[in-house]
């Protein structure tokens, strides 16, 4: 019998939905900039590198539900204790991930608390709300 995961903890759907994020939502339906663009690609990058280098978690095993509230609260004291960037680079890194979780939200229904929770609490204190 096929074991069934939820898509939060499903690597491919993280993958493929991060590339069609950066290379179509963003460039064509949105009409960002390539600027903005390799911006949110850098940000995620870096969010993505944080959770390999600090967290142990392999980058070809990164799913959803590693950007849950919990690794997101440590990655914002990473980025403004460790790293000591300025609260416009905080917001920055943290906008690329929210607007990720959100339009992942729209695709699946399993990544919508993770969306929620990704915009309450102290991980919001750079946003641009």
């Amino acid at each position: 019998m096929r074991e069934t995961k939820t898509k939060d903890l499903d690597n491919v759907f993280f993958w493929e939905t991060a590339w069609r994020f950066l290379d179509y939502e963003l460039l064509k339906i949105r009409k960002k900039s390539l600027n903005t663009v390799a911006a949110y690609r850098a940000s995620l990058n870096i969010y993505i590198d944080y959770l390999e280098n600090v967290k142990g978690i392999r980058r070809e095993n990164i799913c959803f539900s590693d950007l849950g509230k919990e690794n997101l609260k440590e990655y914002l004291m990473w980025m403004t204790e460790d790293k000591k960037w300025s609260p416009k680079t905080c917001n920055l890194r943290m906008t690329a991930i929210r607007s990720l979780l959100s339009y992942a939200s729209e695709e699946c229904i399993d990544i919508t608390p993770l969306s929620v929770s990704s915009k309450t609490g102290p991980m919001s204190r750079f946003s641009a709300n």
